[in-house]
């Protein structure tokens, strides 16, 4: 198939999951091939649209290979990875090599990610290349600041300001169905004071998620479902003058 082929394909509806191996073309060719790079950020934006967590991580990764790290990371921050230990953990391995290269500090950022991965991981054998990171973040903490080592500042927008809605957004709940913990995404145009619920089917408020001023941009919360018994629960967003509803299922 014809790259520009695929990429209409694999573009052809925001609604879907993205396959792997597609995404895996694209990225080799985009990534390597002149006469793509208007490609890139399209493939990226869309990664960024669609409601799979997963691309998420993708989007990050095409980004940092082509230095991109301070948009990388920022994409490691906007969303919530924490309803599944791989997208969790994943996240965070990102998030490690990324700081350093994306924001001042950032190898104390760097140290803090790894922590709270091998945490998660544990003695799992498949994750020991991650502390050979250690030395390496330890190292940049000691070394003097001088301007090779600052991030320098990136003169373009960041791409998450490109879908930034005029109007509020939210997508349903990930994962859904959730026995443990679930994450909630939304969109702000603007700063506004927020306050995520959860309510039961009799509509009583069962808890409350997040509450507060939030900045415009991407923001994810969690909910950890606690002494929640089973069930279809409703969750509402109130966003200034804005509310926004939709339906989650709680399994045990």
């Amino acid at each position: 198939m014809q790259l520009r082929q695929l990429l209409g394909s694999a573009l052809a509806s925001t609604s879907r999951v993205v396959d792997r191996q597609d995404l895996d073309l694209l990225r080799l060719y985009i990534l390597k091939l002149s006469g793509f790079e208007d490609m890139r950020d399209t493939l990226v934006l869309h990664l960024l649209r669609v409601p799979d967590v997963r691309s998420k991580l993708f989007a990050a990764e095409v980004l940092a290979e082509v230095g991109r790290y301070r948009e990388a990371y920022e994409i490691t921050q906007a969303w919530s990875f924490a309803g599944s230990r791989d997208l969790r953990s994943g996240a965070l391995l990102r998030a490690a090599l990324y700081a350093p290269l994306a924001i001042p500090g950032g190898y104390r950022s760097g140290l803090r990610y790894l922590d709270t991965l091998r945490n998660i991981v544990g003695s799992d054998s498949t994750w020991r290349p991650l502390f050979e990171l250690y030395p390496i973040m330890y190292s940049g903490l000691g070394i003097a600041r001088s301007e090779n080592l600052i991030p320098k500042v990136q003169s373009r927008a960041s791409i998450l300001e490109h879908i930034i809605p005029s109007t509020i957004e939210m997508g349903q709940n990930y994962p859904n169905p959730f026995s443990t913990v679930t994450s909630f995404t939304f969109k702000l145009p603007d700063s506004r004071e927020v306050k995520l619920t959860v309510h039961d089917m009799l509509g009583r408020e069962v808890a409350v998620v997040k509450q507060g001023m939030l900045d415009r941009g991407v923001h994810s919360v969690v909910l950890h479902v606690g002494q929640l018994k089973a069930g279809v629960y409703m969750y509402r967003l109130c966003a200034g003058a804005d509310v926004l509803s939709g339906k989650m299922l709680l399994v045990r």
